[in-house]
């Protein structure tokens, strides 16, 4: 099989699929005759009916429903029609009375199709016409393995013709043998390099500039490696740079964003566990309800919840602090966390809690000793889960921060647009890489465990 003038396939079978199958035995029963035309099948389905089998024994799978209808608009519409609509996709053939017509033919088949024909495999159809509970059959000639099988003879117990109106036409299926470009181990190692280089560009230009002085960044370009690296813009970011009126560098940013993630984190990570628990293995009257409100929280936008979270932190006057902006992140981690460990929870057998409450177990002691000793992947996911998406969080830490509670996002924000008589690349590109590493070391040293506890827990529920 060629496209384009190249080899692209190599066929292993071809079978002609507008065949009839009929049972001679039971046509014979109901006086019916073997039809040729799409009227005469109809006659004979509606004269086996009364004789009480199944005119035609079919298979509701999509596959055998297709085939059938190819059969149809073969018949009805000869081989122009047929190759016009399912190879050219001619607008004006699909929209014609023929293909009206075609479509009335095949619902008036697939009326008289017994109940039981939804999910049916083409074999058990066969089987059908095979035992005389049904008359006929529209399949391809692979078919005539199933008679032969059961040891019939053809033009005595079953006879072959072709489907209503295809007497002339033949339409094949053919499997086939795929061939694809096969790359060589050079060439793919080649392509992901590339692809490497590309998604790691920006990261070598931050680095590169970050080493290099003002008299470095005029003479040279943005690719340019530096010609005496310097570590300058780096003790400048860190201590020195102005992030507005103050010139004290990233340093209590970074501190107040260690202070902010690790008790967020943790806590966040916590209440979703014994949500998770209790949503999975404690159920009551309203669970449901209650996990669908907090699955609601997953998708609401983060700017909705501005206001009456700016309310909620004065009543106890945590509003502009580190506790505050705690608070914030743990209600927010909420939704997500007890996602997570409810569905990672739902897949652990139930036999393991009841067998600890026959024990004695308490509701306590069972989540402590069984059910977080098993659900480490899952807690690593939160974790990183959690501490990424806290870390990096501009909105809440410019919102409900104070003037020394900001996290390193609002001052990395702040830095980069603070103005000055020259703006200073190198110093900018230092702060960015500076509050870059948490995340990337919490990837690197747990990366594995979150793709192993997303997958774990990623057809429960």
């Amino acid at each position: 099989m060629k496209y384009k003038g190249s080899y692209v396939a190599v066929p292993v079978n071809v079978h002609r699929i507008n065949w009839l199958w009929i049972n001679p035995a039971v046509f014979k029963k109901a006086n019916a005759k073997v039809p040729s035309t799409w009227d005469e099948f109809f006659v004979a389905a509606e004269a086996l009916r009364q004789a009480g089998v199944t005119p035609p024994a079919h298979g509701g799978q999509s596959w055998q429903d297709f085939t059938t209808f190819e059969i149809v608009a073969l018949g009805v519409g000869g081989p122009e029609f047929y190759k016009k609509v399912f190879i050219e996709r001619d607008p004006a053939s699909l929209a014609s009375r023929t293909m009206e017509k075609t479509f009335e033919t095949f619902k008036h088949l697939k009326a008289y199709t017994d109940r039981g024909a939804n999910g049916r495999d083409w074999n058990l159809a066969t089987a059908m016409v095979i035992k005389g509970e049904a008359g006929m059959q529209l399949m391809g000639d692979w078919a005539k393995g199933e008679f032969l099988a059961a040891g019939k003879v053809a033009g005595k117990d079953y006879l072959c013709v072709a489907a209503p109106g295809t007497a002339k036409s033949f339409s094949f299926n053919i499997d086939s043998f795929a061939m694809f470009l096969r790359l060589q181990r050079a060439d793919l190692l080649g392509a992901l390099l590339l692809f490497a280089l590309y998604f790691l560009t920006p990261l070598y230009v931050m680095l590169v500039t970050s080493l290099k002085d003002a008299e470095q960044l005029r003479s040279g370009h943005l690719l340019s490696l530096p010609s005496a690296p310097k570590l300058d813009a780096w003790g400048k970011a860190w201590h020195s740079a102005c992030t507005g009126v103050e010139c004290g560098g990233l340093r209590p940013f970074f501190v107040n964003s260690l202070l902010l993630v690790v008790p967020a984190v943790v806590v966040s990570t916590a209440l979703g566990a014994i949500n998770g628990y209790v949503l999975s293995k404690w159920r009551f009257p309203g669970s449901e309800t209650l996990f669908a409100l907090l699955l609601f929280g997953v998708f609401m936008p983060m700017q909705v919840v501005l206001l009456p979270m700016s309310q909620v932190l004065g009543w106890p006057g945590i509003a502009s602090s580190i506790w505050g902006l705690i608070a914030v992140h743990v209600l927010a981690g909420i939704a997500p966390t007890t996602l997570f460990f409810r569905n990672y929870y739902v897949g652990l057998p139930d036999e393991l809690l009841k067998a600890a409450m026959l024990d004695g177990a308490s509701f306590w002691q069972i989540f402590r000793r069984i059910v977080l000793p098993l659900s480490g992947p899952m807690r690593m996911v939160t974790l990183i889960w959690q501490f990424t998406s806290i870390w990096n969080d501009f909105l809440y830490g410019v919102v409900f921060s104070g003037a020394d509670s900001k996290p390193i996002t609002v001052g990395l924000n702040n830095l980069a647009n603070t103005s000055s008589a020259v703006k200073e690349y190198n110093v900018d590109r230092a702060a960015a890489l500076i509050a870059a590493p948490p995340t990337l070391i919490v990837y690197v040293v747990a990366g594995k465990y979150f793709v192993r506890g997303l997958t774990a827990g990623a057809v429960k529920g």
